[in-house]
């Protein structure tokens, strides 16, 4: 597919109208501890209209800027607040 460049929020888009299928790549997330989230296919494209896609993901032009695990990538996961420990948990399959 064509890059466009017609959303001012995601910087990866895709004019997808002369496409007859689409490939979506496998993405994970990988964070402190060893730990991996792997993304469901839901929660990588947002789609602006009927022929057009971005990435589901936002640049962060200041690496001193905290990132955001936004509502698209968790689309599909099941979050887990262990308070107690002090720790966050992603399964797959929430929401099903």
């Amino acid at each position: 597919p064509m890059i466009s460049s017609s959303s001012s929020t995601f910087d990866t888009c895709y004019d997808l109208s002369k496409s007859q299928s689409v490939s979506i790549p496998s993405i994970s997330f990988f964070f402190g501890g060893d730990v991996s989230v792997n993304l469901d296919k839901v929660g990588i494209l947002y789609v602006l209209r009927k022929t057009e896609a971005c990435l589901a993901f936002a640049g962060n032009r200041d690496p001193s800027n905290i990132a955001i695990f936004g509502n698209e990538q968790q689309k599909g996961l099941e979050v887990v607040y262990d308070v107690v420990g002090e720790r966050i948990g992603f399964r797959p399959g929430g929401c099903s």
